[in-house]
Order: structure tokens, then sequence, then C-alpha cells
């Protein structure tokens, strides 16, 4: 259900952009979020309405409405994969949250809004779209991830899988 909400606004979708002041024009395709804000307005959608504005806030209020996949094979699409920094800042960039969309091996191809561009990525500017992640695994357990892209960034950080109960 999350999965297929994406998919009607990346359809609908006629401007998008990355930003910290969400905005959505229905009518005229116009959505403007940050990765957090993106994934909150999709639950909101399936009548989820939930407290976290940040995604380290996101991390932890997300164990209330799903459970935790802990091995690279039970990954499906339309689960969420969401990581928080180690050190959390006051303000900024806390972490990132994304809708998985396919997967491949470790590799996962994820619906988000970024503000730098992921593997393969659909979006040309940063925004909403598709690109691809690759998890990184100790003992098959996931343990962190790769941003494939201009970026090869290399983070083992606390990373957790989602399955939404709806």
């Amino acid at each position: 259900m999350l999965l297929n909400k994406a998919h009607d606004i990346l359809n609908a979708m006629k401007s998008h952009e990355y930003s910290n002041h969400s905005y959505v024009d229905e009518k005229n395709g116009v959505y403007r979020f940050n990765c957090a804000s993106f994934i909150l307005y999709l639950l909101s959608l399936l009548g989820l309405k939930l407290d976290s504005k940040r995604t380290c806030d996101l991390y932890d209020e997300l164990d209330s409405y799903g459970t935790r996949v802990f091995e690279l094979y039970d990954i499906e699409p339309g689960d969420i994969v969401i990581w928080k920094k180690n050190v959390i800042p006051k303000r900024g960039d806390s972490g990132h949250v994304a809708i998985v969309n396919a997967i491949q091996g470790n590799r996962l191809q994820v619906i988000d809004c970024v503000k730098e561009l992921h593997d393969q990525d659909t979006r040309v500017s940063p925004g909403i779209g598709m690109g691809w992640i690759e998890l990184l695994s100790k003992d098959n357990q996931i343990a962190g991830f790769r941003w494939l892209g201009n970026s090869i960034k290399t983070k083992y950080t606390d990373i957790k899988i989602i399955r939404l109960n709806l």
C-alpha cells in the first residue's frame, strides 16, 4: 500500500524538489519534501499520523507500526529502509528514510526524496525519485549501507528495515 502511494506520486508529479519546508499541490503535481516529510506524507495518506518530524525520531517511532526485518533475504518491496546518524545534530540531516521498490541481491532500488542522487537514479536534480543503494551485512544481518552514485560513501550505522503492519 505504501509503495502504491509512492508510485501514485511519481506518476502524478510534474515538479519536485528537496526542501525542509514541505509543500504539496496535488492538482498541479507539485511536491517539495525532505526524506522524512515525504515518508510521513505517504503514511498520512494511509491514515497514519506520526509525531516524528526528523528521520532520527521516525527511526524509533516506526517500531510501533511494523515488524523489523533483520536479514537481507527477507526484504520485500514496500518495506521501509531507515538509518540515523551515530551523532545526531541539533539541526540538519539526522539520517535517511526510503521505500524499497525492488531488490537485486544486496542492492535495493528505493523511492525517496534526496539532496544527493543515488546510483542509476531517475532524478536529474534533488527531490523525489528512484535510485539504488547497497546494503552491507555482517553475519547476514543488515549492518550499514553504501550510497552509490557521484559519491560512494560507506557507512556502518544504526539501520533498520521495517515492514508496516497495515
